[in-house]
């Protein structure tokens, strides 16, 4: 039998399994980076041999010190999870009770009303980082279909305010991080190294200290809640490689050199949240390096997701109570005999053809970026609801597409009437003033003559 020393840790091999070459025997290195084997006549440490000695950088342990960190914080999130679900009511009329109970229409004017300036400065910042990467007629080639900006609406944040027991201005203010908004939507057939060739830009811009990260939030199809971690990753609009990447830069600027974990400052970075329609993006929680900055939400999505998310909020606040914007009047009365208990059945099938139709989009998405597929055909969007129990108004989600589309289109011809008319009462009002002041300035009008003997015209200027 021998023992062996490699780094004053001893090791016990049968002679029997060990090769042997000529007179030497060989022993596995053990997971050294060594170029060659090592032989039993050269690990004798207790020899006059000299010890192996490594040099880490302050940089390569701060590095692993925040990536401990951050496991720490994983593992005590799946914790709170478990303890979360085991703990979770099963009576959901606590939420709509809440609803009820929240800020009044007029003060959910007033927030909305001081996230509009910050938001024209989120757009242009936004805009202005990503706009070289933007699809245009003279650019096709590029990555990114669409750069929109959001401000949540005033019904929004009021009934937001409810369900998280919310009741003062600041309250909201603080708590409320979506108030303000951009999107990126990206092209069709790109995938993740699109994605991350996008928001490497992110990383400079941490790097340079003109932005935070606060929070990276993967949202992600329900129907996959079940499946192994990593064909969950599959979904996901960018690599958990690149995220850890994307996190790592926003917390070595916070911590610099800094080992302690104790002393760690970590974003948020929450478990992958499932969404009940099958919904699947990245949100990215940011905020720009100005004083008065307000945090905003950054969600970057694909083309079909893009198109698609607009018409699933609808069913999402229709569906669950909510408020829905007028201009859709024409959907929410051909969803309203839904609601009815009579209809309960035909509404689950329905929603569950909704959401199924969603996930089968993003798995297009997927397929496409593959083959870098930039050909597509969006008129008709949903595949056809073959397996499901569906009555004929609601066998076709593309009819009801389209119904969303034709509103759109009518809300933003009666904008462009709207402004139009403004400005035409804006030229006329300037036209009127125009003339009010070229009447002021004749001779006739600043002169006025006084006096019983009119053919004096010595004319006195009358203040």
């Amino acid at each position: 039998m021998i023992i062996t020393k490699v780094q004053n840790k001893s090791f016990i091999m049968p002679e029997r399994t060990l090769p042997r070459f000529g007179n030497s025997t060989f022993v596995p290195n053990y997971g050294l980076k060594i170029n060659s084997q090592i032989t039993s006549d050269t690990v004798c440490f207790k020899s006059k041999g000299k010890k192996l000695q490594t040099t880490i950088s302050k940089e390569t342990k701060a590095y692993y010190a925040r990536k401990a960190a951050r496991e720490l914080r994983d593992m005590q999130l799946v914790l709170e999870a478990k303890i979360k679900e085991s703990e979770k009511p099963t009576n959901k009329k606590l939420k709509k009770d809440k609803r009820k109970d929240c800020i009044s229409l007029a003060t959910a004017k007033s927030i909305h009303a001081m996230i509009i300036k910050p938001q024209e400065r989120i757009f242009t910042y936004i805009h202005n980082l990503f706009d070289d990467m933007l699809i245009t007629p003279t650019k096709p080639k590029n990555i990114i279909l669409h750069i929109q900006d959001r401000a949540k609406s005033s019904v929004s944040i009021m009934e937001k305010s409810g369900s998280r027991d919310w009741h003062t201005t600041k309250e909201i203010l603080d708590n409320m991080t979506d108030l303000n908004g951009a999107k990126l939507v990206m092209g069709y057939g790109t995938g993740k190294a699109e994605t991350e060739l996008a928001l490497e830009k992110l990383i400079k811009e941490i790097n340079n200290g003109k932005v935070e990260l606060l929070e990276i939030e993967l949202q992600r199809p329900s129907a996959i809640a079940d499946m192994p971690e990593q064909q969950q990753e599959v979904y996901d609009y960018a690599s958990k490689s690149f995220l850890d990447r994307l996190e790592d830069a926003q917390e070595a600027f916070y911590n610099g050199n800094n080992t302690n974990i104790d002393t760690m400052k970590l974003i948020n970075r929450p478990l992958p949240k499932y969404t009940e329609g099958n919904y699947c993006a990245l949100h990215l929680l940011l905020k720009m390096s100005e004083t008065d900055a307000r945090p905003f939400e950054l969600q970057i999505m694909g083309p079909y997701m893009g198109e698609i998310k607009g018409f699933d909020d609808i069913r999402f606040k229709f569906f669950n109570g909510k408020k829905v914007e007028s201009k859709y009047n024409q959907l929410i009365e051909n969803w309203t005999p839904l609601l009815t208990k009579e209809n309960e059945t035909a509404k689950n099938e329905f929603l569950r053809y909704f959401a199924y139709s969603i996930f089968e989009l993003r798995n297009r998405e997927i397929e496409e970026s593959k083959h870098k597929l930039k050909s597509r055909n969006i008129n008709k969007l949903f595949k056809e609801a073959k397996g499901f129990k569906l009555t004929p108004e609601f066998s076709n989600l593309n009819d009801h597409l389209e119904i969303k589309r034709a509103c759109d289109a009518r809300a933003k011809q009666a904008t462009r009437n709207l402004e139009k008319a403004r400005k035409q009462k804006v030229d006329e009002d300037n036209t009127n003033t125009t003339d009010k002041l070229m009447m002021q300035t004749m001779p006739f009008n600043r002169f006025i003559y006084e006096g019983k003997d009119k053919s004096n015209h010595s004319p006195k200027y009358k203040n």
